[in-house]
């Protein structure tokens, strides 16, 4: 049995940010090791979005990709 790994919003950011690179890395060796085990909320889609543009991160086009 695989289990379920559910990502908060702030480790969405520092993946798509890729910064601070050391949370990055983890948040990317965490994404690629759980396979299709990934939970994503509608409500930490929303979150990422509203962080990404209005940090001016991502423009809205990029960040409606990202999402």
């Amino acid at each position: 049995m695989t289990d379920k790994v559910f990502l908060d919003t702030n480790l969405w950011v520092y993946f798509y940010t890729q910064n601070p690179q050391e949370k990055y890395q983890a948040v990317a060796d965490l994404i690629s090791s759980s396979g299709r085990s990934l939970i994503v909320s509608t409500q930490v889609l929303g979150e990422l979005y509203n962080v990404l543009t209005r940090k001016k991160l991502f423009s809205k086009t990029d960040s409606s990709n990202i999402v």
